[in-house]
């Protein structure tokens, strides 16, 4: 007894959905684990750190689309003193500044 397969359109795109199905739950699986250090301190595998910069700059980029820019001078003597007062408060303590080291692990 032969048995032949017919090839459709159909069976190809049923095929080829559930292989991306499963690679998304796979993906979805191996996040959930925590298996994968995300940590700032711990440095990432370079296609890792591509993909991460990528969705940064684009997060960015979508997301300022929103922001209006202040009417003020932005490079006025009271704008910078406020700026460097956020960053010390809020980032330096992570980041460093040229008075600090950075600390990742904060």
């Amino acid at each position: 007894m032969e048995l032949r397969l017919r090839i459709t359109a159909a069976r190809v795109l049923i095929g080829l959905s559930s292989a991306l199905l499963c690679l998304a739950l796979a993906v979805l699986l191996f996040a959930y684990s925590g298996l994968y250090n995300v940590a700032a301190s711990a440095g990432h595998l370079a296609w890792v750190e591509k993909f991460l910069t990528f969705a940064l700059e684009r997060s960015i980029t979508t997301w300022s689309l929103a922001v209006e820019a202040p009417p003020e001078d932005l490079e006025s003597q009271a704008r910078v003193k406020i700026g460097a007062g956020h960053f010390y408060g809020g980032c330096a303590s992570c980041h460093g500044s040229p008075q600090t080291e950075v600390n990742a692990v904060h």
